[in-house]
C-alpha cells in the first residue's frame, strides 16, 4: 500500500473554496488563543488584550494562500497528467517509483530523528 495519494481530477472551484474555508476555520480556531488573545500588564495586574484585527488578517492570509497552494497543486498535476499520457510508463512504474522516493525519504527522517539528539544535547561529546 502507497503511503502516498494521487487524485486522478482536479478539484472544482467550489470544492477549493470549501477546501480553503476549512483550513481557515482551522487557523481562526487556532489564532485564537495564540494570536487575537494577548496578556499585558496593567498596573501590576495581568490583563487580556484582543488582537482580533491581526487574527482576521492572518486567517485571509491563511484563506488566500490555501486557495493559491491547492491551485498550484492542480495545475502541477494536470502538467504530470499530461506528461503521464504521452509516456509509455505504466502506472506500475509510477506507483513503484513514488514508493521509492517515499521509502528513502522515510530513512533520511529516520535517521535525522536519530542523529539531531545525539550531535545536539548538552552532554554531547561532539559539541
Amino acid at each position: 500500500m502507497s503511503a502516498v495519494v494521487f487524485a486522478r481530477h482536479a478539484m472544482t472551484p467550489a470544492e477549493r473554496l470549501r477546501d480553503a474555508g476549512w483550513v481557515a476555520f482551522v487557523g481562526l480556531i487556532l489564532g485564537i488563543p495564540l494570536v487575537g488573545l494577548t496578556t499585558v500588564d496593567v498596573g501590576g495586574r495581568l490583563g487580556v488584550e484582543t488582537r482580533f484585527g491581526l487574527l482576521v488578517a492572518a486567517v485571509a492570509a491563511v484563506f488566500a494562500g490555501r486557495l493559491l497552494l491547492r491551485w498550484s497543486i492542480d495545475q502541477a498535476r494536470n502538467r504530470k497528467l499530461a506528461r503521464d499520457q504521452a509516456s509509455t510508463a505504466t502506472a506500475a512504474d509510477r506507483a513503484h517509483g513514488a514508493q521509492k522516493v517515499v521509502t528513502v525519504l522515510g530513512w533520511v527522517a529516520l535517521g535525522a530523528s536519530i542523529a539531531l539528539p545525539i550531535f545536539y544535547s548538552p552532554e554531547s561529546v561532539f559539541a
